[in-house]
């Protein structure tokens, strides 16, 4: 593979393991006897070399694969993901769908990646659900300064909106104002407690969580992202996804099955100091993709039985207009949670995190899908 990350690569799909990825080294290992088809997704994408998108090798005994025509392990293009509607229903009152992101695999069929809860009326995403791949982990792709982050994918779901979702966010300070009535108290909220005190495009899944560079991008979805502060996005937000993945990799490797979610919408005190609920798509007789009060992560390891759940508060951090904190959704067992080294977890500047079971956060927020009779994940 090398040591940089590359948009070019194809897709290595075992017969029987699926999407293979690097283990134990920068090399994606292909046992003996065993069958993969190398793939090039999206339009009009080939394999250096040959002129077609796909071509299944197997593994020789003297190490080799056996192909039938020479070619280049790239494609002539970054390849694509897929999004796929399956048309159930999720969420707390079964008012939203599951959407999955993944990969079209010729004659292997669609393989997941992301799965998302999706309301389509107001433009929000309840949960998306991910496996972090813990073996793989130490030798995933890592960001580099000459390879720029792509831009969030529309898909149908937003492609239809005026203004455009990029607007959305560029103009969010109008936004509040017009949603509290003055600009100067916008100003408090949007810049007004530090240089990332906006509103960012807060991955769900992450892309860090995946190994190879194109199962990165593939993140990259307005249906994967919520309106989260960017000083908690960048603060222990990402400290805890940082986390969660050094635990995919210790003691053991194993899988992570994380789910991330919302709940509730956050409410500012307007000019006359009555609450409003934040949309970032507001007028016109349009009011959608809400600016979630809380935003949560349930880490499950299914080979342990262990399970818990992270709740970050996504409230403005603003000493000249302070809010009223809410009491706790469920009771906090951080001092439980001995794997997650908190520094300034309590810091509302970074973003306030507290910890649960799964069980007594999901009396409060019933879209968290079930797992009953899980043990703490100490």
């Amino acid at each position: 593979m090398g040591p940089q990350p590359n948009r070019y690569l194809p897709l290595f799909a075992s017969k029987d393991r699926g999407l293979l990825y690097p283990v134990n080294s920068r090399a994606i290992a292909v046992r003996q006897g065993e069958t993969v088809d190398i793939v090039c997704t999206g339009r009009d994408n080939t394999l250096v070399g040959l002129r077609q998108a796909s071509v299944t090798a197997t593994c020789q005994r003297q190490g080799s694969l056996d192909v039938a025509a020479n070619f280049v392990f790239n494609c002539t293009k970054k390849i694509s993901d897929v999004v796929s509607e399956t048309g159930e229903s999720c969420g707390s009152r079964g008012n939203s769908k599951i959407i999955q992101i993944g990969w079209d695999l010729p004659g292997q069929g669609f393989s997941r990646q992301v799965e998302v809860c999706f309301n389509s009326r107001n433009l929000s995403t309840a949960y998306s659900r991910h496996i972090v791949k813990g073996s793989g982990m130490r030798y995933r792709d890592r960001n580099v300064s000459w390879l720029p982050r792509p831009q969030f994918k529309l898909d149908s779901f937003f492609s239809h909106l005026s203004p455009s979702m990029s607007t959305v966010y560029t103009n969010q300070n109008e936004t509040m104002a017009a949603l509290l009535g003055s600009s100067k108290i916008a100003k408090a909220y949007i810049g007004g407690w530090g240089s990332e005190s906006y509103l960012a495009r807060g991955h769900l899944s992450p892309d860090g969580d995946f190994i190879l560079q194109t199962w990165q991008d593939a993140t990259y979805h307005y249906i994967n992202a919520v309106p989260q502060w960017q000083a908690f996005n960048n603060g222990n937000w990402k400290d805890l996804e940082g986390f969660i993945r050094t635990k995919s990799t210790t003691p053991t490797p194993r899988d992570l099955v994380i789910y991330t979610g919302t709940h509730g919408v956050l409410r500012l005190p307007d000019i006359n100091n009555n609450l409003v609920s934040i949309f970032l798509l507001h007028g016109q007789n349009q009011e959608g993709v809400p600016v979630p009060e809380y935003m949560w992560k349930v880490v499950v390891d299914n080979q342990s039985n262990e399970a818990v759940a992270f709740v970050l508060l996504n409230h403005p951090s603003n000493t000249d207009r302070p809010i009223a904190e809410p009491p706790l959704l469920c009771p906090d067992v951080c001092d439980r949670i001995t794997w997650v080294p908190w520094r300034d977890r309590n810091n509302k500047n970074k973003g306030k995190i507290y910890c649960c079971t799964v069980a007594s956060l999901r009396r409060k927020i019933p879209a968290i899908p079930n797992h009953p009779n899980v043990k703490l994940m100490e």
